[in-house]
């Protein structure tokens, strides 16, 4: 578990120090395992498989990694200001194509790389009681789980799933969804909106996620069921952000589909959507 020091410690602490200040991380409790972590990033990516020198290449195109553990010694981690309790960490290893077509599509695909792999991160530590960093931006926006289903769903059939959990959900006229052929449920108190997009409305927005698999290919055929709360992921309340995982789950049973969380990972259990 973790890696061994070299000839030089004094520079390989300072390294080590300096990466947990400055360098995307995931800290964590204790070591899954990499047949356990492969198992997890496959919830984020299919792809996902293992790699030489203990990596393992999270997506298809072997573009970002995630090497072999680090161990954080208290030294380490107090001089680098990480919070205590969190002695191993993993550090995430980007590589872009060899040879960029044009300096503008390096520097988008840069940026594209660095995004999912904050989600990948964010998403880990969630699921292993970890520590990630840096904090997405969908913790800012509105806590959502979304639901793509192969087999045609009708809006009915999933509101009533949704009112079996959620009281108060009415239908609730919103004009500019509405022009996409996409019906809305709001909760009277506002806090809970439910949306259905069925396979004959644009995209653009739900467009699915490497987590759903071989489905991602056929965006045409999916109908997709989107849960929003009010309130923004990180400070959503727990039991709430529980509650909505449940809905998702159930939704999800009823209609043979796949659940999502803001971070893309596949939905298994209520706890995925606590980004608390």
């Amino acid at each position: 578990m973790g890696q061994v020091m070299g000839l030089w410690p004094g520079r390989e602490k300072r390294r080590l120090v300096d990466a947990l200040r400055s360098k995307m991380r995931l800290l964590l409790p204790e070591d899954p395992g990499r047949e356990r972590m492969v198992e997890l990033v496959r919830l984020f990516d299919p792809d996902a498989r293992p790699a030489g020198a203990g990596r393992i290449s999270v997506d298809g195109q072997r573009r970002i990694y995630l090497p072999q553990p680090t161990a954080v010694d208290p030294e380490a981690a107090a001089e680098a200001q990480a919070p205590p309790g969190f002695p191993i960490a993993y550090f995430v290893q980007l590589r872009g194509r060899s040879a960029p077509l044009d300096m503008s599509g390096a520097q988008r695909e840069s940026r594209d790389m660095h995004q999912t792999a904050v989600l990948l991160v964010n998403g880990l530590a969630i699921r292993l009681g970890g520590l990630a960093w840096p904090i997405p931006k969908v913790a800012s926006e509105p806590l959502h789980a979304a639901i793509y289903a192969h087999r045609p769903v009708a809006a009915t059939e999933v509101s009533s799933v949704v009112k079996r959990y959620a009281s108060g959900l009415d239908e609730y006229q919103d004009v500019t969804l509405g022009s996409m052929g996409v019906s809305t449920w709001r909760t009277a108190d506002g806090r809970l909106q439910m949306e259905f997009w069925p396979r004959t409305s644009p995209k653009a927005w739900w467009y699915p996620p490497e987590s759903v698999g071989e489905w991602r290919f056929h965006s045409s055929q999916l109908d997709v069921t989107v849960l929003r709360l009010a309130e923004p992921a990180g400070q959503a309340d727990p039991a709430t952000a529980r509650t909505v995982g449940q809905i998702a789950l159930a939704v999800a049973a009823a209609t043979g589909g796949v659940c999502v969380d803001p971070l893309k990972f596949r939905v298994l259990k209520p706890d995925d959507l606590v980004m608390r």
